[in-house]
């Protein structure tokens, strides 16, 4: 949508969503321009005035 500067991959490491993996997330990184944060089912971003904030009880992998 553009109204920040990440891209978001959610479920990861879910079973149901089998691009959902590291090593796919990986791959997409090196053609994005910003960082792709990937979260499982436990995980929310918040972005409060351009600031990243991770909330998770699960999992979540940055790739810059």
């Amino acid at each position: 949508m553009g109204w920040v500067d990440l891209y978001v991959r959610p479920h990861y490491g879910s079973p149901d969503f089998p691009k959902a993996r590291e090593e796919y997330i990986k791959e997409a990184a090196k053609t994005v321009s910003g960082p792709i944060y990937a979260i499982d089912d436990q995980t929310a971003i918040e972005v409060v005035e351009g600031k990243v904030k991770v909330i998770s009880e699960g999992k979540y992998l940055v790739f810059r």
